[in-house]
């Protein structure tokens, strides 16, 4: 896999923003990396699509996932209707298209299509279980 980066921002404690760069050949309009005890827990990569060409590129992604991780754990890819209902309800809020993995060390990739400033977006997410828990409960202790 091949990353070619543009621009990057921390932005604020625990958290590194890039955007405008490529991650095998796909555009990617931003990744957020959180942190935590200096160790990257959480990325999330964005790839922003026109309405007709969502779909498409979500199954893409998902297939190129499939050939290396198997099939999703779990997945819901929005039930049976046209892509155009689909789109109007996502952007209602009342539909949700996702796939997840989960590894036996306990990490989780998930694709996602969502909702972001009014775009549609397919989010590829990688979560390291054990230091996800970590970050969750510092989070609880410093309430």
């Amino acid at each position: 896999m091949e990353l070619k980066i543009k621009n990057d921002t921390l932005s604020k404690k625990d958290i590194l923003v890039f955007s405008n760069f490529s991650l095998s050949n796909r555009s990617v309009s931003s990744l957020k990396v959180y942190f935590v005890n200096n160790k990257a827990f959480d990325a999330l990569f964005y790839f922003s699509y026109d309405d007709a060409d969502i779909f498409s590129n979500c199954d893409n992604l998902v297939t190129d996932l499939t050939a290396i991780y198997g099939k999703p754990d779990s997945y819901n890819t929005g039930g049976q209707m046209s892509n155009t209902a689909k789109i109007r309800k996502i952007r209602a809020g009342n539909v949700n298209v996702n796939f997840a993995w989960i590894s036996k060390n306990k990490n989780a990739i998930s694709v996602n299509i969502e909702l972001v400033n009014q775009m549609l977006t397919v989010c590829l997410r990688y979560e390291d279980g054990p230091l996800y828990d970590l970050d969750a409960a510092k989070r609880r202790s410093d309430l």
